[in-house]
């Protein structure tokens, strides 16, 4: 007779059984010991209650209660019940979808949770806002939130094109029915209380990702989320949300949770980093289509740990790298019925990129700083001392070498609002290692420059973004050189795009952070990295902002690379397909040469 015994209490399952077959208990994906109640606190998951039924009740291990029997077939009820329920045939398009959208409505329209994996360029944001029209025609929502990037926002409103029936461009000019948008602001509480005060067909909310860290914006976004019974979330770049501790993520994850009735995510690298990054990504369009419960058991079932292992702290004797994957399989099956994928190569016939890789050498003054930064792993500036802390500060003060420039810190003593409390604050001050004129990659954008061509050239630091928008400047008077970044207005931003498209504009030089996602940039024929970022998607993301739907011609990618410097290092990191600080963790050795003299 089995000794083990499950019940049903408050929304969770609850073990009971015998020391010896604890074990049989501690591999369920998700359980905690309660020493109040004496038994095991299992959470209402699938791969829970798929645990519980093949390995403890089918073989007699453990005997289940007729409540905890209905939980079970409460939760597979559901999980059957997902599928699409075909696209509308009624639905007029106002711009006529491609073959993969169309391919995308069949699969995905009327499943609650939608993940479109489609690559840059491939109209994920038409089809989710075809979706989204025809839900609300069928009245089966009644408004819509867009989380995206702050830079982004402005792409989803677009811009009244100044036609009689006031015609939009952006994402939701694709929109077929009239619809009535609003970009919040916590220090204008009062135009959103305005704006949703008003009677609306289709109210659409678009909030900035980065604003739901802190701050009022959560408010105004739960104050939206319960004036409508039948919401609809949209997440843009739900790469974003990779972070499981990070506060926006887990306050979209509520958000996704407590108040919507559908729910999407977009992007086209839900994998940047790896397969980990899925979790949160479904946490918010369901906990159930995974159904492991929390990141480190989705983490002990998916990824295999090694590496480094601490001699002290909570994770004492064990291992904390991920140096592999497992059971992937597995994963993908899970997910399946609710992810439609598309690559930009397989709907696309577009020029194929062409790359250059720019070698120079550094001035007698770089290397001189650089081999201090390394030998030393401090540098002295303008009578301020600068520590280096880690292997991945080391780096960043190199590459910042590399650039031509050194930051040191002005303590500054800053007066705390909440508190009125005085603290100490570092203030950043770059300096230039030597004039523009004679910094090398300045000098080399500036050779490019001279081909009759569309160009855009990234930078990593809004320093180095200033001098080369200067040095363009001074060298082509009569030509037009727009900067692209978070201190430039969304307003200018979308004006500076239209003129670069249009051709009125020769140079865009920008930061990938604010130019690198969402926008369309098929007119760039040239595209300079003047460096590098430490994050792989960055990359991936400009490169893509030219080469998109509408391209007609190939695109020239220059890499600007210091020899034998960290340059080099965040190249190898690129091509490797990781992060900066991944790539460091698995590849040291190599990290450690390339850190080195110059």
């Amino acid at each position: 007779m089995s000794q083990i015994t499950i019940d049903f209490e408050d929304g969770k399952f609850l073990i009971s059984c015998p020391i010896w077959a604890n074990d049989l208990v501690t591999a369920l994906p998700s359980r905690q010991w309660s020493k109040s109640k004496r038994a095991w606190v299992v959470p209402l998951i699938r791969k829970n209650t798929e645990y519980l039924t093949d390995r403890l009740v089918r073989p007699g291990y453990a005997s289940i209660s007729e409540v905890a029997k209905a939980a079970i077939a409460g939760l597979e009820d559901k999980v059957a019940s997902v599928r699409g329920a075909g696209f509308p045939h009624w639905y007029k398009f106002k711009t006529e979808p491609m073959d993969c959208q169309r391919r995308a409505y069949k699969k995905l329209y009327g499943l609650h949770a939608m993940a479109m994996h489609m690559d840059r360029g491939t109209g994920k944001s038409k089809t989710v806002i075809d979706i989204a029209c025809a839900l609300r025609m069928e009245g089966r929502i009644d408004a819509v939130m867009v989380i995206c990037k702050l830079s982004l926002r402005r792409n989803w409103e677009g811009y009244d094109i100044g036609t009689e029936d006031g015609e939009r461009e952006g994402f939701i000019g694709h929109a077929p029915i009239p619809v009535s948008c609003h970009l919040p602001d916590t220090t204008k509480v009062k135009d959103f209380e305005r704006w949703l005060g008003k009677k609306h067909d289709f109210p659409i909310l678009i909030v900035g990702t980065e604003s739901l860290s802190a701050g009022r914006m959560i408010e105004i976004a739960e104050r939206f989320a319960v004036a409508h019974s039948k919401l609809m979330i949209i997440m843009d770049e739900s790469q974003d949300i990779m972070g499981h501790k990070a506060t926006r993520s887990e306050r979209i994850v509520e958000l996704g949770q407590k108040y919507s009735c559908f729910r999407a995510t977009l992007t086209g690298t839900p994998t940047s980093t790896g397969p980990l990054n899925l979790f949160m990504q479904f946490e918010f369009l369901d906990p159930q289509i995974i159904g492991i419960g929390d990141y480190y058991a989705y983490r002990n079932r998916y990824a295999v740990m090694g590496g480094y292992v601490p001699k002290e702290g909570k994770m004492k004797g064990k291992p904390v790298q991920v140096v592999g994957y497992q059971n992937l399989d597995e994963l993908a099956a899970a997910i399946a019925p609710y992810v439609f994928e598309v690559q930009k190569s397989e709907v696309m016939d577009l020029p194929p990129k062409v790359y250059e890789k720019h070698y120079l050498t550094m001035t007698p003054e770089q290397k001189e700083l650089y081999r201090q930064i390394k030998r030393e792993e401090a540098y002295e500036w303008g009578g301020r001392e600068v520590a280096v802390q880690n292997v991945l500060e080391l780096e960043l003060r190199l590459h910042q070498v590399v650039g031509g420039h050194i930051v040191t810190h002005r303590p500054e003593v800053k007066r705390k609002k909440s508190t009125g409390e005085d603290v100490m604050k570092k203030i950043a001050e770059w300096h230039r290692i030597m004039p523009p004129d004679e910094n090398p990659k300045v000098r080399e954008v500036l050779d490019i420059s001279q081909e009759d061509k569309q160009q855009i050239v990234w930078c990593a630091y809004r320093e180095e973004l200033d001098i080369v928008a200067n040095a363009l400047r001074d060298m082509h008077p009569k030509e037009v050189v727009r900067e692209f970044h978070g201190g430039i207005s969304e307003d200018d931003r979308e004006t500076f795009k239209r003129e670069y498209q249009a051709g009125k504009v020769k140079f865009l030089v920008g930061n990938t952070a604010t130019g690198g996602v969402g926008h369309t940039f098929t007119a760039c024929e040239i595209m300079t990295f003047f460096n590098n970022t430490q994050k792989m998607i960055d990359r991936l993301q400009a490169e893509d902002r030219a080469h998109r739907r509408g391209l007609k011609h190939s695109v020239l990618y220059i890499d600007l690379i210091m020899e034998k410097t960290c340059d080099v290092l965040r190249l190898m990191a690129l091509q490797n397909k990781m992060d900066l600080s991944e790539f460091l963790r698995m590849r040291i050795r190599e990290a450690s040469d390339l850190l080195g003299d110059g």
